[in-house]
């Protein structure tokens, strides 16, 4: 299954953790090699954009308000 992850760094529930905690829970769930997008609030539009392009079978989000407006 193709997964990918797309974490606003710049929002309220990002910690220095955020990336390692998806990560690791990717992994238990069986998710072998996910894309992942890390940036500030600047680069959500072409992460997203990246993300289209994959093909991917599930994007995950975390973020703030505005990343899951843009993701929606």
């Amino acid at each position: 299954m193709k997964v990918g992850a797309i974490i606003n760094t710049s929002s309220g529930s990002y910690d220095s953790e955020s990336e390692q905690k998806m990560l690791s829970i990717l992994k238990r769930a069986g998710v072998v090699e996910p894309r992942m997008w890390c940036g500030g609030a600047d680069h959500m539009e072409p992460s997203f954009a990246d993300a289209a392009e994959q093909k991917l079978e599930v994007l995950i989000v975390l973020g703030g308000d505005a990343t899951i407006r843009t993701a929606a």
